[in-house]
Formats: C-alpha cells, structure tokens, sequence
C-alpha cells in the first residue's frame, strides 16, 4: 500500500528512490529483504526508477546511515 501510495505522488516527476533497508538495533526490527525487494518492484511497474541498496553498517549498529548513539556522555 506504502510503495502504491508512493508511486501514485511520483507520478510524472522526474525522480529516483533509494530504498535503504534499516538495520537492526535496540527498539528496532530490521527491514527484511523481501520487503524491500517487493516494494522495488511496485515502484518499478509504475515506472519509478529505484535502487534497493546494500545492507551496510549492521556490525556498528547504524540503520539508514546513522550511526548509534553510544552513551558515552557526548552529544550526538
């Protein structure tokens, strides 16, 4: 439904979607491959270019290119 909603607001921009998958951390579920996978192909049969990137970052705890906050008293 997300990806169907998304693809009708593109529609007729001249735009491309990076699908960055979240990792898991803390109070976070990671995103799952076939979820990004399947919602790359509802943007790609609307005819909304898109990339489903590489999981990257899960030994350090970053999701979507954040790094986690360490508790180490500086701020972020």
């Amino acid at each position: 439904d997300t990806a169907r909603r998304l693809a009708t607001l593109l529609h007729g921009i001249d735009a491309h979607v990076n699908l960055i998958p979240l990792n898991p951390t803390a109070g976070y579920e990671g995103s799952s491959s076939r979820a990004g996978e399947g919602f790359q192909r509802i943007l790609l049969a609307a005819g909304i270019p898109c990339t489903f990137r590489q999981r990257r970052g899960i030994d350090v705890a970053a999701g979507c290119g954040m790094l986690k906050a360490e508790k180490s008293g500086r701020p972020r």
